[in-house]
């Protein structure tokens, strides 16, 4: 399963996952959060950049970005509702919304079948966002979760790992 509300990089994506023969995966064009809403995302302008962020009170659109409103989904309940397989691994990159993603997912992770988890983190987007407690928040809600293992790749990449692994 693929989540990517911005358009051209979700074409990207479903034409790559063809040019490299995989049929299984699935698409869906919603950004995850913590809640059902809908959002600004804002998307830089430049082509082939592909970077995009939520906007709004929290945060400043850069010059040469434009937004639109995408629908954003709470990733338990969207995937319940949809009947989709639990995963048994997570990748997060989502430009300082990674708390919220990961919230929106607590049911999910508590899955045994959802082992692992590998997120990036963004410290200093999230330092201007006011959110310097994330990265604290996100390692207490993956052990609440089951995860036993956590480890810091590097300065921004996190993985998480159930003890089974």
């Amino acid at each position: 399963m693929a989540f990517e509300p911005e358009r051209g990089v979700l074409a990207r994506m479903q034409e790559n996952a063809g040019l490299n023969g995989l049929p299984s995966i699935r698409f869906f064009d919603v950004a995850l959060g913590e809640t059902d809403a809908t959002v600004s995302l804002a998307v830089d302008g430049q082509s082939g950049s592909g970077l995009h962020i939520m906007a709004g009170a929290e945060q400043e659109v850069r010059p040469g970005f434009a937004t639109r409103e995408v629908r954003q989904v709470r990733g338990d309940r969207f995937i319940s509702d949809q009947g989709l397989p639990i995963p048994a691994i997570v990748k997060v990159d989502v430009e300082g919304m990674e708390r919220e993603v990961l919230r929106g997912l607590e049911g999910v992770l508590t899955v045994p079948r959802c082992r692992l988890v590998l997120c990036e983190v963004h410290f200093g987007l999230l330092d201007r966002m006011g959110k310097s407690s994330a990265p604290v928040d996100i390692e207490t809600l993956l052990r609440k979760s089951g995860f036993s293992r956590i480890e810091w790749l590097n300065r921004s990449h996190l993985l998480a790992s159930k003890r089974e692994i």
